[in-house]
């Protein structure tokens, strides 16, 4: 009788270790994929393993703006270095700030089921 209480307890002890662990891996995971979003935005979908369909849109526009910026920029190289030119350059790549820090809160926002 003795040995089968000792049992339990271990077992108690186990299961509670064991959801603790759970718990700070999900922690842990979420945390690697708010960073790894910020450097490169929506990969943190995949490694979050949730909602792949926003993590390529979120990747796909981020790079179209970021190319799009690109490609304004050393269309007309003459001109990046005078005062009045650099607002617009910055309006041009708003749009994939503003992509890349909505994904990251969308990342942060993202459940995990148990």
């Amino acid at each position: 009788m003795d040995k089968k209480i000792e049992l339990e307890e271990l077992q108690k002890d186990y299961e509670y270790y064991i959801s603790r662990l759970k718990k700070e891996h999900r922690v842990f995971k979420k945390r690697v994929s708010i960073i790894i979003n910020l450097i490169v935005p929506g990969f943190g979908f995949f490694i979050y393993g949730k909602s792949y369909y926003k993590g390529v849109i979120t990747f796909l526009l981020f790079y179209s703006y970021t190319f799009f910026f690109f490609n304004r920029m050393f269309s007309d190289i003459d001109n990046i270095f005078q005062i009045n030119y650099i607002p617009p350059i910055l309006f041009y790549y708003a749009p994939a700030i503003i992509v890349n820090l909505v994904s990251t809160l969308f990342v942060a926002s993202l459940k995990e089921e148990e």
